[in-house]
């Protein structure tokens, strides 16, 4: 399941960047978050965008039900940084509220003088959401993150392949044969290594 949905949050980002038309200019915060200005564009991305970190969090992250995690340390140095940004962002915009500068709202009332002697008040609030994470090469450097993490842990499936094989072989045939029958789930975690 982690390959899979690796695998899920590259093909959603890959399709959110595919949304940003060449002509719009999303606006860029000093942190990098992008506002995408036009707002029917903003809501098919963000979908996508959160979806995607979703994913790639859920791939790393512990879970009741689900034993095994990729691990940071399977990354190469030069992708760390990209994947702890995804991480931030997953932990405080995507799944929690938090630190960071991925979101804003600010409240303020506006004075208006209807008169010498009246003032209208008029309170507002201003809300805004980062829509999508793109770097100033749009989007190459995370999709090749992505592709990264997605070939490291293929490379540990396959790996472990050749592991399941020496486990099974380590049993008898009559053993296998009587766990089918007995329609019961064998734990390989438990066989001696």
């Amino acid at each position: 399941m982690i390959l899979r949905d690796l695998e899920s949050a590259r093909k959603w980002y890959a399709m959110a960047i595919e949304l940003i038309p060449e002509d719009i200019l999303p606006n860029v915060d000093r942190t990098g978050n992008h506002h995408l200005v036009e707002k029917d564009i903003a809501d098919k991305i963000r979908p996508l965008m959160i979806a995607s970190i979703i994913f790639y969090g859920k791939a790393f992250t512990t879970a009741d039900g689900r034993k095994l995690k990729a691990e940071k340390n399977w990354l190469s140095d030069e992708y760390t940084s990209m994947h702890d940004y995804i991480m931030d962002v997953r932990n405080n915009f995507v799944a929690h509220g938090g630190v960071g500068d991925y979101e804003k709202s600010e409240t303020v009332i506006l004075l208006v003088p209807k008169n010498k002697k009246e003032i209208i008040y008029f309170p507002t609030n201003t809300r805004g959401q980062m829509n999508m994470f793109l770097s100033a090469d749009g989007g190459a450097d995370v999709l090749k993150h992505f592709d990264h993490a997605i070939s490291i842990v293929n490379d540990k499936y396959h790996a472990l392949f050749p592991r399941l094989v020496e486990i099974a072989k380590s049993r008898s045939l009559v053993f296998w044969m009587s766990a089918a029958q007995a329609g019961e789930a064998i734990q390989i975690d438990n066989f001696k290594k």
